[in-house]
């Protein structure tokens, strides 16, 4: 996924002194969107031991109202800058795929 449109609009927030720039999960959830798509939202982060100046994010929906896409999943890789905002480095996408005995994560559109 295309991440520079969302790193300029942090650098263009941080010039302006908003506080959501230096909160990784913010940033996040600014990239994936802040709203509930379906009836559960799942965070998971993950930073090195004993730095913080790193973070993989996953952001998983479910529930969706569709026969075949049950939710999406976003993994995020950020970056802490030396201004402390943080940056998305690399963001991955996938539809969460669900039928009758199958469950699985597609960067396709589900069967």
């Amino acid at each position: 996924l295309d991440v520079g449109r969302l790193n300029a609009a942090v650098r263009q927030a941080a010039g302006k002194g908003e506080d959501w720039v230096r909160d990784a999960v913010l940033v996040a959830l600014r990239f994936t969107g802040t709203g509930l798509k379906g009836h559960t939202k799942i965070i998971r982060v993950h930073t090195p031991p004993e730095r913080r100046d790193a973070a993989v994010i996953t952001v998983s929906e479910s529930g969706y109202l569709d026969d075949a896409t049950g939710g999406e999943r976003w993994r995020l890789w950020l970056k802490k800058a030396p201004d402390g905002t943080w940056i998305i480095r690399r963001a991955l996408w996938a539809w969460l795929c669900e039928r009758p005995g199958h469950r699985f994560y597609s960067a396709e559109p589900c069967p």
